[in-house]
């Protein structure tokens, strides 16, 4: 089916009316017959009614579907001009256009307000009110007009059929670059972003650092989660509002229990170095052009440097250990309280603010929590002896293990009583070994079913 705008007028009278009994008997024809046709039958409808469309964008005056298309595809992080405009629609395909959207939303509108539940608002925020038949299909016109009525039209007809909301969200981090990109399977990258504010994407939030101005991103190394959110689409309750329960899966839901602390937290693990997060966003993309007006901002962590003196370079080894680690920790919070205490406290020995004397404590902090639970008295002895035997394979490596965890337990214990350690070669020596060795400590109680038994460690059991 093929509808073109020869012979139409928007002053035409009785051509309009005309016109539009035509479409509406083609449209019923239409509707009776096989899918196949559905895409190609609205898309050349809203191609008709985008030719009657006009946008009215404040100073700029009043634009055509040409014009806000040209004012979409402009580069440039913020560039959300297209964002704002009024959509203005005349003439009698929009009636029909209202009628076949109704038509293809049909089980997700509610029967006694003509309202339509969209998983838009819950994701993206805005009106918490479900719009209207007539409303969306504004919003469909407006989308049509900056991608292309192909690409919106497609987009909605996936919607109709269950297929969820598709999206990104991104963190900038700190205390590490990347030589190359690094990607998993399951939709997790980390790239180097361009060192030009001109080729930083469009759909950037707005800017709402102190500075006004994107330059903490340039270069920076960017962590990019693919998401999904559904149902995109659903039948609005009997007040007609949106239900604000929304799912979300992040990575394929290869990321569990996902948040960017929590990843970071195993990337550093993986790294052996203390990763954090910056900035975070969410790229809502083409997503934006159904919910439009609507914008997020870039969340900043103001506890977190915006530069870092490492050097450290993540490797896709680091990556793949790293994703390991996150799912290893998911659903585990209850066996693993302790162990998540160990794993804060030496990520805080890592931070770079951190002075000597802290970097000890924090570590004294994190053994404790590693290898005891109730006991009284001898703490530095437990700690190191259970140490040894959880980490030394031999002799050699358990009197290791035991002098460093040890020294270091008593070095913190100084430095918690208010002694200030000096910052000598020896205390760095010894804050570079205890570190490691906490670190393997943790990684080593990642992959064990439960916790030793100690006892039966020491005396020759093994643990699990």
């Amino acid at each position: 089916m093929c509808i073109t705008t020869r012979g139409y007028s928007e002053t035409g009278g009785l051509r309009d009316r005309e016109w539009y009994e035509q479409w509406c008997r083609r449209y019923k024809r239409y509707r009776s017959t096989i899918e196949v046709p559905r895409m190609q039958a609205l898309t050349d409808l809203v191609e008709t009614v985008l030719s009657q469309t006009q946008f009215e964008g404040g100073h700029w005056g009043t634009v055509s579907a040409d014009e806000i298309r040209a004012m979409y595809r402009q580069g440039g992080p913020g560039n959300h001009s297209a964002l704002f405009v009024k959509t203005v629609v005349r003439g009698g395909p929009l009636a029909v256009l209202v009628d076949t959207v109704g038509h293809v939303l049909e089980r997700y509108v509610d029967p006694a307000t003509g309202r339509v539940g969209t998983g838009l608002v819950d994701l993206m925020g805005g009106r918490m009110r479900a719009p209207t038949v007539a409303e969306f299909t504004h919003q469909l016109v407006r989308a049509a007009a900056t991608l292309g009525s192909v690409q919106a039209i497609g987009l909605v007809l996936g919607w109709a059929d269950g297929e969820p909301l598709q999206y990104q969200t991104h963190a900038l981090l700190t205390g590490v670059t990347v030589n190359q990109p690094l990607v998993l399977d399951n939709g997790v990258r980390i790239t180097r972003l361009p060192t030009s504010e001109n080729q930083l994407s469009r759909h950037l939030p707005p800017v709402t650092l102190a500075t006004r101005s994107y330059r903490d991103l340039l270069g920076g190394v960017l962590l990019t989660i693919d998401c999904t959110a559904g149902p995109a689409l659903y039948q609005p309750g009997n007040d007609s509002t949106h239900r604000g329960h929304i799912q979300e899966v992040f990575a394929g839901n290869g990321l569990p229990g996902f948040s960017f602390d929590r990843f970071c937290e195993a990337l550093s693990l993986a790294a052996g170095e203390c990763i954090r997060h910056k900035y975070e966003w969410d790229n809502f993309g083409r997503l934006y052009e159904f919910n439009t007006g609507i914008l997020g901002g870039l969340s900043e962590h103001t506890t977190v440097p915006r530069t870092t003196g490492s050097t450290t370079v993540l490797l896709q080894e680091h990556l793949n250990h790293a994703r390991e680690i996150h799912v290893r920790r998911n659903g585990t919070e209850d066996r693993h309280s302790r162990l998540n205490t160990a794993i804060h406290r030496w990520i805080n020995s890592k931070r770079e603010e951190s002075d000597l004397t802290d970097r000890f404590i924090e570590l004294r902090i994190a053994f404790e929590a590693l290898y005891l639970k109730d006991e009284g008295g001898g703490f530095s002895f437990h700690v190191a002896t259970r140490a040894a035997w959880h980490l030394g394979d031999d002799a050699n490596e358990r009197l290791h293990y035991f002098k460093t965890v040890k020294d270091t337990y008593q070095v913190g214990s100084s430095a918690a009583h208010g002694r200030n350690i000096k910052d000598t070669p020896n205390h760095q020596e010894l804050l570079a070994a205890a570190q490691e060795t906490c670190r393997q400590g943790i990684l080593k109680r990642l992959v064990e079913t439960k916790e030793p038994e100690w006892t039966k460690l020491i005396l020759g059991g093994g643990s699990e």
